[in-house]
């Protein structure tokens, strides 16, 4: 069992056009029974091997499957209830895997086997909630199993994306809070549609986690509410929402997300810094490495100079090794301690 898991995504490998799960980066073969869905086309089953697909490490329960034509699928075997794996109880359930290579959960309270299954899953959290995948999503669940789920689909979402970004288009948090339906709504565990990618939830605060749909994150609460985070504003203009490009990663509490304009830092106290706010929060606090800062100038003005890739990629390596500095030199007790501050001021007033 995989503990400790700060992201899960749902993603292929081009090499195999194979489909899977990645759970901070380990990553589990995605398919669906055969005996439901291929039982009559099947001429012969043989296990999958791991090095079948070179993204995903784990196929247990998986089988390369061959039709009457001779052409290959990825198949599971059918449900049962036959454990091979299972952790201890935390926060009142057992994870457990079956020979199918499906997990599921065993609830304390009367010890009995649930009967959800899931392609992936994780313990619940101190909030009651766990992550999983299934139908080739992945979404959070309660421990009343229901889960979150995006009122748009797909296509829907990525028409919204295109007027959003494309168009230019201004988004408000008025209009994002509408994009979710409540997290104790939706039942169907069966049918479920979620996200391509959700992160843990990081402490603070205001604790959080981030919900991705079409590149598009949402920051959310432990409610399954999207979290109208504002910007702490120097000089930049944002929206509510940012279209990213590559996967968040977490650091000391803070989630980074780049996107195609801006690298927006989250933090659990309802705020987010862009890259320049950040340097010039961190230079007025001073917890900024001059040196860092100073080479960066540097490589900026090259670039205006002559706008190659490499440059490119070597000033976004640097922002990123400023903004993990930052961080790691006491940003969110900093900027905690600031607005503290700025509210007993506007207390006194």
């Amino acid at each position: 069992m995989r503990h400790n898991i700060t992201h899960m995504n749902f993603v292929w490998d081009p090499t195999y056009l194979r489909t899977g799960y990645s759970l901070d980066g380990y990553g589990y073969l995605y398919a669906k029974s055969y005996k439901s869905e291929y039982e009559d086309n099947i001429k012969k089953i043989f296990p999958a091997k791991k090095d079948y697909c070179s993204c995903f490490g784990d196929t247990v329960g998986l089988y390369v499957c061959q039709d009457n034509d001779g052409k290959e699928f990825l198949a599971r075997e059918e449900k049962t209830d036959e454990i091979i794996e299972e952790d201890e109880f935390v926060n009142g359930y057992k994870l457990v895997r079956f020979a199918n290579g499906e997990f599921g959960y065993i609830r304390e309270y009367h010890r009995s086997l649930l009967p959800y299954r899931f392609d992936v899953a994780t313990r619940f959290n101190k909030y009651g909630l766990a992550m999983v995948g299934k139908n080739g999503t992945v979404s959070y669940i309660t421990d009343e199993f229901k889960y979150l789920k995006p009122k748009m689909s797909t296509d829907e979402y990525a028409r919204y994306t295109y007027e959003c970004f494309r168009n230019h288009q201004k988004i408000t948090n008025n209009d994002i809070s509408e994009l979710l339906f409540p997290l104790k709504e939706e039942t169907n565990i069966d049918n479920m549609e979620g996200f391509q990618q959700i992160t843990a939830f990081v402490q603070g605060p205001q604790p959080f986690a981030l919900v991705n749909k079409n590149g598009i994150f949402f920051p959310i609460n432990p409610n399954g509410e999207i979290v109208p985070m504002n910007p702490y504003l120097y000089h930049s203009e944002t929206e509510p929402l940012i279209l990213a490009t590559a996967d968040p990663f977490l650091i000391n509490g803070v989630y980074i997300v780049i996107g195609e304009k801006e690298i927006r830092i989250y933090l659990p106290i309802g705020k987010y810094f862009t890259f320049h706010d950040l340097v010039a929060f961190a230079e007025a606090n001073e917890i900024i490495d001059k040196e860092l800062l100073n080479k960066l100038i540097l490589l900026t003005y090259a670039h205006s100079k002559n706008k190659s890739k490499e440059l490119q990629l070597e000033i976004k390596t640097l922002r990123l090794e400023i903004i993990e500095d930052i961080i790691k030199n006491g940003l969110v007790e900093k900027i905690t301690k600031s607005m503290e501050d700025t509210g007993r001021q506007k207390t006194i007033k």
